[in-house]
């Protein structure tokens, strides 16, 4: 029993310095894996993808959870921006944050996978990607910025948020093909331009909305060509539309 209790102590005592080990041989600074650019932190044990190999030819890109033993939690600006080839994106359910611009003018990007973990996403993050026709963004996003999918003209699904608060100043702008959305009931402000260039015939604001920036208000309406009416739930405190009145 003695020599059991001491082997079994010389193993865990093994394996815990094993595991420091491995975790003091991180060295921080940038590398590269599979074409894609890192930035490893080994204080934090985590690393942001920075950008692609020039020349980068990948149609599908799946970010992984961990890299040379770092976490990977985070996609910097301007990381993808305006790359040709890359169709598909998976990101990893370590992600928290995209940065802005980070994936700006990918133009044949049809689908990304946003991660259960993701709480933001950066200005102009996913602008003019000519090809993404749907976008679900997971309930652990708090935050999107400006124009975060603008001039995504063949945008026709869109799932927000649930714990989104604002709609960013022309978050859905020039997306043209986008005929439906369902504002969340979590939503407090929305922005300037925000649907602006969209084909929604209908826009209902719920209960939650107090603050609709000044160019959403009807007739101001008119970047959407295609809008016939503005409800707003009856139990809103700020805006009204009953009657047909459009009065927001």
């Amino acid at each position: 029993i003695i020599m059991k209790k001491f082997f079994s102590f010389v193993f865990s005592a093994m394996m815990l310095f094993g595991a420091n080990a491995m975790a003091q041989e991180l060295t921080s600074g940038e590398f590269m894996v599979n074409g894609i650019k890192y930035n490893g932190d080994a204080e934090t044990q985590t690393a942001s993808v920075i950008g692609i190999e020039e020349g980068f030819a990948q149609t599908e890109v799946n970010i992984p959870e961990t890299v040379n033993g770092f976490t990977v939690t985070s996609i910097e600006a301007r990381a993808f921006v305006k790359n040709n080839t890359i169709t598909n994106v998976i990101l990893p359910n370590t992600l928290t944050s995209i940065g802005n611009y980070a994936f700006r003018g990918c133009e044949v990007l049809k689908e990304v996978a946003l991660s259960s973990t993701l709480e933001s996403v950066g200005e102009h993050a996913f602008k003019g990607c000519l090809n993404l026709n749907a976008i679900s963004i997971p309930n652990s996003v708090k935050t999107i910025g400006d124009m975060a999918f603008s001039e995504c003209t063949s945008l026709k699904s869109v799932v927000l948020s649930q714990s989104l608060e604002v709609l960013a100043d022309g978050l859905f702008h020039e997306c043209s093909s986008l005929e439906n959305i369902d504002i969340p009931n979590s939503v407090k402000r929305i922005g300037r331009f925000a649907f602006d260039g969209t084909s929604l015939k209908s826009i209902y604001i719920p209960a939650s909305v107090v603050d609709i920036a000044y160019t959403i208000i009807y007739p101001q309406f008119s970047g959407i060509s295609s809008i016939e009416s503005i409800v707003v739930d009856e139990n809103n405190s700020v805006y009204d539309s009953r009657e047909n009145c459009n009065a927001i």
